[in-house]
């Protein structure tokens, strides 16, 4: 891990690579500052993760699971906290890293010791030797412990490069460095059986990326990447079983019903205000167009609760769905496999047609004082109410009970010849209004 370079990002699991085999679980630490750290269960097979209560308080800089499930927690000193309860203990060990070597023993070090060891069977503390003075973890970096070697990845200060180094337990002064790293920060290593993971802050600055690295080749390839900040990375041992987290994401509801609106205006949707989100949630809006499949027929996801009409996926006179989802926060969408999503009920949403109406005079040519039938047709649902200006220049509104109707129109006494325009100035119909 990378203590002093610490961001505060809020978010969850962003992608996940293709990762074959059983579920693997891992424990990370998420920076909250303020709100302090919090423990992250990570299941690298989904790209999942959620935050469980704990009891452990003091999650700083580098925690790892004991095999009797209590936490070993470097900060500064050395930490063994139960997340069951009970009075945590502490060791006079200036430890910022820590890495487990199997028997219940664990290396650490920090940047004011060289390299120690941990008994979890004996609760006792040993100073090993100093370190090279390049294989400094007062810069960050970690120990991790494969194939019966323990290895160290440190920031060289000089050229900013990350370096690895062979740690040799019997005199760690004789340590030996072996190779610059594929990493632009490392913040965490851990091990799965023979299986190495580096969690590392990518260049972008932003996020964090969990990758397997391979020794022999020195190249690391990636597991699954997050748009939050995590630190730390540390493997649950045989025998203990991993935390769960209750999901409390709720997408709270809508008001259900038909919601009607006429083109060109968007639609709605009647969101209740009542959703409870996690720290690392995101409350979205979705249009759909299949009851029975939501997901699988989503048109619009979106942050915003209006949806414009689009003439090239929708269709005016057809009915959508609208509802809120609710889950992790996916490169600013909700994580559709996030374990704790969360849907809402459903409304409907219609989108109509603004009427129209044309109209035909039977005789266009009308005298002073005599009238002429003009026939109304309209496209809309019935029944239409249509105002219009006649010849006289007074408004006259009149109702028609289907798609088609005919009036009069008459000429005042004593007009001047010329012409006249019969406008329409309003149109109601069984929907929406035009004006």
């Amino acid at each position: 891990m990378f203590y002093p370079w610490k961001f505060n990002f809020v978010g969850v699991l962003l992608i996940c690579f293709c990762f074959k085999g059983q579920a693997q679980i891992l424990y990370g630490l998420t920076d909250g500052y303020a709100g302090g750290d919090s423990l992250v269960v990570i299941d690298l097979s989904t790209c999942t993760s959620c935050t469980p209560a704990s009891i452990c308080t003091d999650l700083t800089y580098e925690m790892e699971v004991l095999p009797n499930g209590n936490y070993l927690i470097a900060m500064g000193i050395l930490e063994v906290c139960n997340p069951a309860g009970g009075p945590p203990q502490f060791f006079p060990a200036p430890a910022y890293v820590v890495a487990g070597a199997g028997g219940g023993l664990y290396y650490y070090s920090g940047p004011t010791v060289g390299l120690g060891l941990y008994n979890s069977n004996t609760g006792t503390v040993q100073t090993l030797g100093a370190l090279p003075p390049g294989l400094n973890f007062g810069s960050g970096g970690d120990l991790f412990y494969v194939n019966g070697i323990l290895y160290g990845m440190v920031l060289n200060n000089n050229n900013l490069m990350w370096e690895l180094y062979q740690i040799n337990t019997s005199d760690p002064t004789l340590s030996v460095f072996l190779a610059t790293l594929p990493f632009f920060v490392v913040q965490g290593v851990t091990t799965i059986g023979n299986t190495v993971y580096v969690l590392e802050t990518p260049s972008s600055g932003t996020g964090s990326v969990i990758s397997t690295y391979n020794l022999a080749t020195n190249t690391a390839t990636p597991v699954c990447t997050f748009d939050i900040f995590l630190f730390s990375l540390s493997a649950i041992p045989a025998g203990v079983t991993p935390l769960s987290c209750s999901c409390t994401t709720n997408a709270g509801s809508v008001t259900a019903g038909i919601n009607t609106f006429c083109l060109p205006a968007a639609a709605q949707v009647p969101y209740n205000g009542n959703a409870v989100l996690d720290g690392d949630d995101l409350l979205q809006y979705i249009l759909f167009t299949n009851l029975a499949n939501p997901l699988g027929s989503i048109l619009v996801q979106s942050n915003s609760s209006t949806f414009a009409f689009n003439s090239a996926t929708m269709q005016v006179g057809v009915i959508y769905y609208a509802a809120t989802i609710a889950g992790n926060n996916v490169g600013g969408n909700v994580a559709l496999n996030d374990p704790c999503f969360d849907i809402s009920n459903t409304t409907q949403i219609i989108w109509r047609p603004n009427p129209s109406v044309t109209f035909a005079a039977a005789n266009p040519n009308v005298c002073a004082g005599a009238c002429t039938t003009v026939t109304a047709t309209f496209t809309g649902a019935a029944p239409f109410t249509l105002t219009y200006i006649s010849a006289g220049g007074s408004a006259v509104t009149q109702t028609f009970p289907g798609n088609s109707g005919t009036f009069q129109v008459c000429v005042p006494v004593g007009a001047a010849p010329g012409s006249f325009t019969l406008a329409a100035t309003g149109l109601v119909d069984a929907n929406c209004s035009c004006q």
